[in-house]
């Protein structure tokens, strides 16, 4: 679950529940 990791590479995504990358 790198969901919270994203949260900072995607510019603070809402990966609570996001699959996507770019």
């Amino acid at each position: 679950a790198l969901l919270r990791m994203w949260e900072k590479r995607q510019g603070g995504y809402r990966a609570m529940g996001y699959r996507v990358g770019p």
